[in-house]
């Protein structure tokens, strides 16, 4: 039963060169985007997984806006007198 439906779907392929590959090139495509999207997504709930207050741990992003440009920062020089501002607030 199994082999015969596997004839008729190779049958059907052969007989539909173009709409099988555009059909299969699309199912490729879709697969490969899809698992893109769930790596991106697990790298970004994977971060700070180890500490004991993971939740409650910030991000301060800098940004610099200069004439034609600005640039991201996300790191702190001085972190402790930034917590110290956050803890007062």
């Amino acid at each position: 039963m199994f082999k015969n439906y596997l004839k008729v779907a190779l049958r059907s392929l052969l007989k539909r060169k173009v709409f099988s590959l555009i059909n299969i090139l699309g199912l490729a495509t879709g697969m490969a985007v899809c698992m893109l999207i769930v790596l991106f997504i697990q790298d970004e709930l994977s971060f700070d997984k180890f500490q004991d207050k993971g939740d409650l741990i910030y991000r301060i992003a800098l940004e610099r806006i200069y004439p034609g440009r600005s640039t991201s920062y996300a790191t702190i020089p001085c972190l402790l007198s930034v917590s110290k501002l956050l803890k007062r607030r």
